[in-house]
């Protein structure tokens, strides 16, 4: 078996052990969060779906903790301490992270090929040097995330 596919069993086993699907924002990022004289507005609601709460959370902690496992650490732990529930899936918690960018690739391999017309930010872009880049280092990346998944949670 080949690391993607034991990569996409890992992903799929993480979701069906988390069990715990939510209408989701789907995209909960620094970016996507506005500070208003009222507190937070969360916006780019184009992403809504049904998603896992804890590899949600995960994501979403990583994001807003920075690939800081103290930061992220306290992310969760408000999450809990505010009646989340985490799942407990141990260093898969951020596989979610990790299936975005299988989608991503996955989306600039479509367009290499010619499956996909190109969206106007991928034009100026050498595809291919960045599949390249992104297939030899994608290993390494779910290596970190699931260091970075122990280490927050301590």
């Amino acid at each position: 078996m080949g690391f993607l596919e034991e990569l996409g069993q890992s992903i799929q086993a993480a979701f069906a052990a988390a069990n715990d699907q939510v209408l989701s924002h789907g995209d909960l990022e620094p970016h996507n969060v506005l500070a208003s004289a009222d507190g937070p507005v969360l916006i780019d609601w184009e992403s809504v779906a049904c998603e896992s709460a804890t590899l949600e959370i995960g994501r979403a902690a990583a994001g807003f903790g920075a690939d800081d496992p103290a930061r992220i650490s306290r992310v969760l732990h408000e999450y809990v301490d505010s009646g989340g529930v985490l799942a407990p899936i141990g260093d898969s918690l951020f596989l979610r992270k990790v299936s975005l960018h299988l989608c991503h690739l996955a989306e600039r391999l479509d367009v290499e090929v010619g499956k996909e017309p190109a969206p106007g930010w991928m034009q100026s872009q050498n595809l291919a040097a960045l599949i390249s880049q992104d297939l030899q280092a994608f290993p390494q990346v779910v290596t970190d995330l699931r260091h970075l998944a122990s280490a927050s949670l301590g």
